[in-house]
């Protein structure tokens, strides 16, 4: 068995122990969760979005936060950027910072923002070379498995974790029986407003398009 079948093995391992032990909570609402958000507490207008493509890593795609603001539960961050005169994004909602020291977890979730976040699928497809129809819609909301990458690397040399503002993560995005399972690493930098999303595995392109697609007939690639 190689490397590589020993890390997928190891992360189906991790989601099947998180499945048992009911890992972390349900930290949203539902669609409406926004509504009971407060003023954002910084905004900037939209900046290119950049693509960082490699042979060996795969692809990189690096996003402004255009505004973040907080709920009693979560930190949320509106994610958006231009390509091609278009307007790309999602919000992304961060478990609170008590509720986030959690090295594996749950309560991390992508929330589509309609046409913005459609446009983000497609590019998604363009980029990984798969096959969309163009009436698919991304997904409502999804909420991946993550682990701390910074977390777990302070907890190994035993030091702690820094207040800089930046996060990384692993995210395993999955349906709910565990048929399709795919990951995406996840850098945040709060202090510069970007956050970036880099292949960890450019098998998983397809299986991460169908979970970024709505459930339905136009979720299926054609």
């Amino acid at each position: 068995m190689n490397i590589s079948h020993l890390c997928r093995l190891h992360t189906s391992i991790v989601i099947f122990v998180l499945l048992l032990l009911g890992c972390g909570e349900n930290l949203h609402d539902g669609k409406h969760w926004i509504a009971y958000g407060k003023a954002p507490v910084s905004v900037q207008p939209p900046q290119p979005l950049q693509i960082d493509k490699n042979e060996v890593n795969g692809i990189t795609i690096r996003m402004s936060i255009i505004e973040n603001w907080d709920t009693d539960t979560t930190h949320c961050l509106m994610v958006r950027s231009i390509y091609e005169g278009e307007d790309v994004g999602f919000i992304l909602a961060l478990p609170s910072r008590q509720k986030l020291n959690n090295r594996i977890g749950n309560g991390i979730a992508i929330r589509g923002v309609g046409p913005d976040s459609d446009e983000f699928l497609q590019l998604l497809a363009r980029l990984y070379r798969q096959p969309l129809d163009k009436s698919a819609r991304f997904v409502d909301s999804i909420e991946p498995i993550y682990i701390d990458r910074l977390a777990i690397s302070a907890a190994i040399v035993g030091s702690v974790t820094d207040s800089t503002g930046e996060l990384d993560y692993t995210l395993f995005f999955r349906r709910d029986d565990d048929s399709e399972v795919a990951e995406l690493a996840l850098n945040i930098d709060a202090s510069e407003q970007w956050l970036e999303l880099r292949e960890t595995d450019t098998a998983d392109r397809q299986k991460l398009i169908h979970l970024l697609s709505r459930p339905g007939k136009n979720s299926d690639n054609k």
